[in-house]
């Protein structure tokens, strides 16, 4: 799975000690915020999974972190362009696989598995890719699929929508990605009644990193791993994960 754009941007300002006594310090913290992401992200709401890891890395530092929306279409743009200097955010190797102006962290968060909703499971064998091209498939909208035929796929704009396009027959099958489903379900009980999901056999799952600048100072970067490493092994990340209701898969 790859994912078009991220959308959400957090400044943190701190007075690093590491690299000047006196000089403020300021990174832009980049994570998606449409209702698709949830609950990686929530718009301009400072919570999420992404932002409360990022929350605990920093936390007893003197980092403040200011959270200001922006829109979808606009931030991968800015990432491969380098609009942005010092940024973090996090992602798989397949979102941003043009971009030379990306670090990822030395450990993975977490992992996404691609998988189809129904309503009635199709009535074929083996549940692979090549088979899902007969059926009438859904995707939302800012996600790329390399493995089906994108002009015959239905783009739908929110997660609610298209779980009422499979109620109602629109679509056979819709892609989505777990634990992030588990979510939906919960946040959507009566829209999701009776829906079911599955793995896509033939598919690999994707390790997602907290991705920032290449050029970020080496101080930072050692923070944001060392802590990784620690909020991992400590149980801190998995309860974040509960926090959301989601099973935490690594």
């Amino acid at each position: 799975m790859k994912l078009y754009t991220l959308a959400f941007l957090a400044l943190v300002s701190s007075n690093l000690t590491c690299i000047a006594q006196t000089e403020t310090y300021e990174v832009t913290i980049l994570i998606s915020s449409s209702d698709v992401s949830e609950p990686f992200g929530f718009g301009s709401e400072s919570k999420g999974i992404i932002a409360d890891v990022y929350k605990a890395i920093f936390k007893d530092t003197t980092f403040d972190i200011l959270i200001i929306p922006m829109p979808d279409e606009r931030i991968k743009d800015h990432i491969i362009k380098g609009t942005y200097k010092n940024w973090l955010s996090w992602g798989g190797d397949s979102w941003f696989e043009s971009s030379k102006n990306i670090s990822f962290s030395k450990q993975h968060l977490f992992t996404l598995n691609d998988i189809i909703v129904f309503k009635t499971k199709p009535a074929i064998i083996e549940i692979t890719t090549t088979a899902l091209d007969y059926l009438r498939l859904g995707k939302m909208s800012g996600f790329y699929y390399s493995w089906i035929n994108q002009n015959t796929t239905t783009n739908i704009t929110s997660v609610k929508s298209a779980f009422l396009a499979l109620r109602l027959d629109r679509i056979d099958c819709l892609l989505f990605s777990y634990p992030r489903i588990e979510y939906f379900l919960k946040k959507y009980p009566h829209v999701a009644k009776g829906l079911k999901y599955h793995d896509i056999a033939n598919l690999n799952n994707e390790k997602i990193y907290l991705v920032f600048d290449r050029l970020l100072p080496l101080e930072v970067k050692s923070l944001i791993n060392s802590q990784l490493v620690k909020l991992i092994n400590n149980s801190t990340v998995a309860n974040i994960f509960e926090k959301y209701h989601l099973p935490y898969t690594r």
